[in-house]
């Protein structure tokens, strides 16, 4: 790895980090490459994978599409308890970290917007029993 291009990269991602563990690491790296000493394959290649993702950042929203947003937000509007609010919380910083949901995620959310925002009241076997029963087909 050249020198010079090493020293332009490693003060641009010092520049654009916020990540204190990173630039604690690369200045270790400078420093280490200023006193003529090389880089481990390890160090170098930790070093391109963060220049590669502070370059190249994931799409934040990339998981949260359009249809999702609106549910979301449709049930926020609805929650009334403090633990489903911050379970909305969660999700969305979830999705938009590039995180998916776990399937029990989804079916707490999807039963939540169900009751909540839909209305949908859930028939218990028996109540669906006597529903028949009394010829309502």
């Amino acid at each position: 790895m050249d020198f010079n291009h090493f020293l332009n990269n490693a003060k641009s991602l010092l520049m654009i980090t916020n990540d204190q563990w990173t630039k604690g690491f690369v200045t270790s790296l400078i420093e280490q490459v200023s006193s003529g000493r090389t880089l481990s394959e390890k160090q170098i290649s930790i070093f391109n994978a963060k220049l590669e993702a502070a370059l190249n950042p994931l799409e934040p929203a990339s998981l949260l599409d359009s249809e999702f947003n609106f549910k979301l937000e449709e049930l926020r509007k609805r929650a009334k308890s403090e633990w489903l609010l911050g379970f909305l919380n969660s999700i969305e910083n979830q999705m938009k970290s590039g995180r998916p949901l776990t399937e029990k995620q989804k079916n707490v959310f999807n039963s939540r917007y169900d009751t909540l925002v839909l209305k949908i009241k859930v028939i218990k076997e028996p109540e669906w029993e006597d529903f028949i029963d009394q010829d309502n087909f």
